[in-house]
């Protein structure tokens, strides 16, 4: 669908993805790729998807085949990306389009065991919600303006009343 460019929804939202090795196990990748390149290098790879989250555990599909061609790390697909051992986070700002997240060994092998987390934030919440009270205000004050004006009229004829 188009998107307005008055107001686009994508410079509103920004995801933090973040990829934890497992105890033990070696250095991780992480990273974000176009969806139609990601799948290009992931053609007759092993690898699972997440399909839906049920009672907060994921649901996989499998996919099978073997180790990639080329270490993740090696490859240009990636538009952002991070690797190492430990900890590896990505941030992402929302740019449409169909992206895939990948999470791998850094060296492609199996088994993965990573540690997934994903979060979101609305950092225009605060200035979205400044403009909607700002603008209850001028409600509030134009809805004041034209409740007094007639409260004055209705008053000026009923001034005839007597001064004490």
């Amino acid at each position: 669908p188009p998107r307005s460019t008055l107001f686009p929804y994508t410079t509103l939202f920004r995801s933090r993805i973040t990829v934890t090795a497992a105890p033990g196990a070696g250095p991780v990748f992480a990273g974000i790729a176009p969806a139609g390149a990601a799948s290009h290098y992931l053609a007759g790879v092993s690898y699972d998807t997440v399909r839906s989250i049920t009672h907060y555990h994921p649901v996989y599909t499998g996919h099978p085949g073997g180790a990639p061609a080329t270490a993740p790390a090696r490859t240009v697909i990636w538009v952002i990306r991070a690797a190492g051992p430990g900890r590896q986070t990505l941030t992402w700002r929302d740019r449409g389009g169909n992206w895939t997240v990948a999470a791998m060994n850094a060296d492609g092998s199996r088994p993965v065991a990573v540690h997934i987390s994903i979060a979101a934030s609305l950092p225009s919440l605060s200035w979205i919600a400044a403009a909607l009270l700002a603008g209850g205000a001028l409600v509030l004050a134009a809805g004041l303006a034209l409740s007094a004006v007639p409260a004055r009229r209705a008053a000026s004829r009923r001034g005839q009343a007597p001064a004490q």
